[in-house]
């Protein structure tokens, strides 16, 4: 007979996605029974390119693996396109994060709200004070989004107009960005400190706005603020070139991109992520903020061939996961939920009247991720991941039996 789940079970320590054997063992199944909603991994697996090399990396398990990953970090910059010197990997997206906020040990630490909760985690961690702005929603146009950026900021910075991509995006005037509403509290920041920002937002999945983002990246340079653009979704919209911030790292040595393997991949248990800047003193200082083994030879491995691998299964992935994101967003809607408008492989809605959605799809096998830890949002907020269409219908029907049984 299976357990009956209450909400304090999974009340765990870390209140993040993807606990498939907590929820087992709670209900006394086999974690491959269950359905994970609550993490936002590509559904269409690992490629064997990848699988192949994590396999070739435990053949090297007998050594310790490389601390400069020189292997690693020149597979990457061929992949992004940067310097050797521009890369650090670690253990996962987190732990750059924590050997950033290790590093820099800022004073304050602003973040958006809602958003990744390891950004405050962190922060807490080094020490530093933490700012939540309240994010706003704003409806944009997107064209050219590289161009509106570097367009309508002109005469504010370069004088010139940098033009780095001509393509079009399909998005309409309907699409959404965010900015932090204006607060006093970017005045609190002071020299040394960081801001955090996620581009596509997560858990809302909407980019930031290209020309406020720009503006506040060049106001935090002139008063020494480091900024850290979390772009680990990016690969999932299709639209890594118009919407990533790398074309700025030069200009920017104040700017930090954050990226992961994790999730294109599908492989958060070999934990893989890696940051890009052109601030090598801070990579250095992030670097001796850590273990001199940063990660192991398997993880090493995966992350070389997953680094050759990325233009292309990125590319295939996203045109997989738009139609899918589409048709589970109105089948949301239809069940009376209010769905924002995301553009990554993961939707956040809004279920009035609805505090126990996470427990009782638990009941049906199914993971979801309740948004109630986040800042900014409450218990009737939750995100699922974009899964297959099998699989996405397998929570539609479930979310309809419940949405039903409240009206009989």
């Amino acid at each position: 007979m299976r357990k009956q789940v209450e909400k304090k079970d999974m009340a765990g320590h870390n209140g993040h996605g993807g606990r498939v054997f907590e929820a087992a063992q709670l209900l006394g199944t086999d974690y491959r029974e269950l359905l994970d909603f609550s993490a936002n991994l590509n559904p269409f697996g690992c490629p064997s390119s990848v699988q192949a090399a994590m396999q070739e990396g435990l053949s090297r398990a007998a050594f310790y693996p490389d601390p400069s990953q020189r292997a690693l970090r020149a597979a990457i910059a061929e992949a992004e396109q940067v310097s050797p010197a521009w890369v650090m990997a670690g253990a996962g997206a987190a732990d750059v994060i924590f050997r950033l906020c290790y590093g820099l040990r800022p004073a304050r630490g602003l973040v958006c709200a809602p958003s990744f909760l390891e950004y405050g985690r962190a922060l807490t961690a080094a020490g530093a004070k933490i700012l939540y702005a309240a994010a706003e929603e704003t409806p944009v146009k997107v064209t050219d989004a590289v161009g509106q950026m570097a367009a309508g900021n002109q005469e504010k910075f370069s004088g010139k107009r940098i033009v780095l991509d001509d393509r079009k995006s399909s998005r309409t005037d309907k699409d959404c960005a965010y900015r932090l509403r204006k607060s006093r509290l970017f005045d609190e920041l002071q020299s040394g400190d960081v801001a955090f920002l996620c581009n596509p937002n997560n858990p809302t999945g909407l980019f930031v706005e290209p020309d406020w983002g720009l503006a506040f990246l060049a106001k935090c340079r002139e008063r020494g603020i480091t900024v850290v653009m979390d772009e680990c979704f990016l690969d999932f919209t299709g639209q890594e070139k118009a919407r990533s911030w790398k074309p700025y790292l030069n200009e920017y040595p104040n700017l930090v991109l954050l990226k992961s393997f994790t999730k294109l991949f599908a492989m958060p248990g070999i934990r893989l992520g890696y940051l890009l800047t052109a601030n090598e003193a801070l990579i250095c200082q992030a670097e001796q903020a850590g273990q001199a083994w940063g990660m192991s030879c398997v993880a090493e491995s995966a992350g070389i061939a997953a680094a050759k691998a990325h233009d292309d299964w990125a590319a295939q992935t996203s045109r997989a996961i738009r139609p899918l994101r589409e048709k589970l967003k109105t089948g949301l809607e239809a069940l009376g939920f209010s769905v924002k408008n995301g553009q990554a492989n993961f939707l956040c809605f809004h279920a009035p009247g609805y505090l126990d959605l996470e427990q009782r799809l638990l009941q049906k096998q199914i993971l979801l991720r309740s948004c109630g830890n986040y800042e900014g949002l409450g218990p009737e907020d939750y995100r699922t991941a974009v899964r297959t269409d099998t699989e996405n219908a397998r929570l539609l029907q479930a979310l309809k039996e419940i949405t039903g049984e409240e009206h009989r």
